[in-house]
């Protein structure tokens, strides 16, 4: 999901949650899922997203599920600099068309 499309009571687990399983029910499948996430124990560093992990094997979504986590300070790379360049012209890409 686009960021301006997340729920504005926030991003707390319970939604990153349901976003997450929103977007996989939408898309094709392999049998083994790999996810990258930053390291916010309120939103997916936590015992919580860790059984949804589980959940998607246990309904046969997946028959393999991997979270790995970013190194601390990535967000602080200069290659993910670019990424805020990237954002800004998809935003505009999707106002265009809408």
């Amino acid at each position: 999901l686009q960021e301006n499309h997340w729920p504005t009571v926030g991003k707390m687990s319970d939604h990153v949650t349901s976003m997450v399983f929103y977007t996989l029910a939408q898309t094709r499948r392999h049998p083994k899922l790999i996810m990258y996430a930053d390291n916010c124990a309120s939103q997916n560093k936590n015992q919580y997203f860790a059984a949804f992990c589980q959940f998607l094997t246990e309904i046969g979504m997946y028959e393999e599920v991997e979270l790995r986590f970013m190194t601390a300070g990535h967000t602080k790379c200069s290659c993910d600099s670019s990424f805020g360049v990237f954002k800004q012209l998809l935003q505009r890409k999707v106002a265009c068309e809408t």
